[in-house]
């Protein structure tokens, strides 16, 4: 039994499928208690528009309309009915004097809009309620081949001789689906691609019930990928190689029509790579620049987003510009602030970056510089100081300004650092070390010097009012 209609009906212009138009009809069934029914089989798969009768009335007009219902068929007899009844009424149809004058009957069309695929066997059954009587013009001997008259009183259909009625069917053709692939994608590697082929559309299948095909047209080459639900609206794949990826959808409908190819093609972006700059040791409630920085392999514009993702218990200190590759802040408590650099390109966010910024008080920055300088000078080789006597001596200020720091002695905490100093600065004062006098430098090469003297100026500069 055919599917009543649940689908869009087809756009195409209705054409003439099957009829039997004989030049001279010869015989006219009764229509009356009697329902007759002439089978015919579908030539074109599409939307059944309208069936088309040759009938009369004799001397007046019928107290009630002629009516005009399509069936299906079982075993070749009428079975269910797939329409409600086309009433045509009775002022429409022709009188005749006799109902032999076939020069005077008329076609008279019914409309409806069914479903239909080449091969099917429906009815058309013409019926009234007596006491009106209507004439079907046919032929005796028949003539149709692909179908049979068929009458009943009842329910229960038989075969009416060879006869064939005259009528005329119409079908608007179906056509072929349209497929839609969706939209082409860019995506990050390693990324699921979601496709989308739900916009796919059928003039009479509804789009749920179109069978869907997806398939490779090119990938990168070494490339395994597959499809995951290549046989539904909505497959995923996950590129396993940098490059394009070109897919094609094939949509067929119910009728077995299948659509032209729809491409998309998914493409690879990666991802823009944060360089926060270097960890940084500073000062607390001193200002802290954050350097940072990003790069776009495609070449993509790049926005920013910094955010503290560690900061010290209490701290309230936030960055100045945040959405700028180069910012600001300061410090409010002693601790370590972690700033967290996030670029994105268009497609979001890329590979984030953290710089370290552990803060202290001036004294503690102080003690962490020269303990820094003592373990350079520790290790400079024996041609790189006077001599033993004055390396160890260099090592001691700076062991006493610290132990003199760690009690809050600044005054001693600054002269021993500038007596440290005043042996390591005659290539950052003269360009080249002091060689002669009373404050000679124990450092004798500019390339040591330049290890340590930064570190002395620097815990000079963090105890200094």
């Amino acid at each position: 039994m055919l599917a009543l209609l649940s689908a869009a009906l087809s756009d195409a212009s209705p054409v003439k499928d099957q009829a039997f138009e004989p030049a001279s009809p010869n015989v006219i069934p009764t229509i009356s208690q009697y329902r007759w029914a002439q089978t015919f089989t579908v030539g074109v798969t599409g939307t059944l528009t309208r069936v088309d009768v040759l009938v009369a009335q004799m001397f007046r007009v019928q107290s009630d309309t002629l009516d005009i219902t399509i069936f299906d068929t079982s075993g070749g007899a009428p079975h269910l009915p797939l329409t409600a009844p086309f009433h045509i009424p009775a002022a429409s149809v022709p009188i005749v004097s006799h109902v032999t004058v076939f020069d005077s009957y008329a076609y008279l069309s019914a409309a409806f809009a069914l479903p239909v695929t080449a091969g099917d066997v429906l009815a058309i059954v013409v019926s009234t309620r007596a006491p009106s009587e209507y004439y079907w013009a046919g032929v005796f001997g028949g003539g149709y081949p692909r179908g049979q008259l068929y009458t009943t009183t009842n329910n229960t259909w038989a075969v009416s001789g060879s006869e064939d009625q005259v009528f005329r069917t119409f079908v608007a053709p179906s056509r072929p689906p349209t497929a839609n692939a969706g939209s082409s994608q860019t995506v990050r590697p390693g990324t699921t691609v979601n496709l989308d082929g739900s916009a796919s559309y059928d003039d009479n299948t509804d789009t749920r019930l179109l069978q869907y095909a997806w398939s490779f047209v090119s990938v990168p080459d070494g490339s395994a990928v597959t499809l995951t639900g290549a046989d539904t609206s909505t497959p995923n794949f996950v590129p396993d190689l940098p490059g394009n990826y070109v897919v094609q959808l094939i949509v067929t409908d119910e009728d077995g029509l299948s659509s032209l190819p729809s491409q998309v093609t998914i493409g690879e972006n990666l991802p823009p790579i944060a360089n926060a700059g270097q960890d940084q040791l500073v000062i607390v409630s001193q200002p802290v620049a954050l350097n940072g920085s990003a790069i776009d392999p495609d070449g993509d514009a790049i926005t920013y987003d910094w955010q503290f993702t560690g900061e010290p218990a209490g701290s309230t200190t936030l960055l100045a510009q945040p959405t700028l590759a180069t910012t600001t802040f300061v410090p409010d408590l002693p601790g370590v602030y972690v700033a967290t650099l996030t670029p994105s390109d268009f497609l979001g966010p890329g590979v984030s970056a953290n710089a370290t910024i552990t803060v202290t008080t001036a004294s503690g920055y102080a003690e962490i510089q020269l303990q820094a300088a003592a373990a350079q000078v520790q290790d400079l080789p024996a041609d790189a100081v006077t001599n033993g006597g004055n390396k160890n001596a260099l090592i001691q200020f700076l062991s006493n300004a610290v132990v003199a720091l760690q009690n809050d002695n600044m005054i001693e905490a600054r002269q021993q650092v500038q007596q440290a100093i005043s042996r390591a600065d005659g290539c950052a004062v003269q360009g080249a070390p002091d060689g002669n006098g009373r404050l000679r430098d124990w450092i004798t090469s500019c390339a040591a010097q330049e290890q340590v003297y930064p570190l002395l100026a620097a815990a000079l500069n963090a105890i200094t009012p």
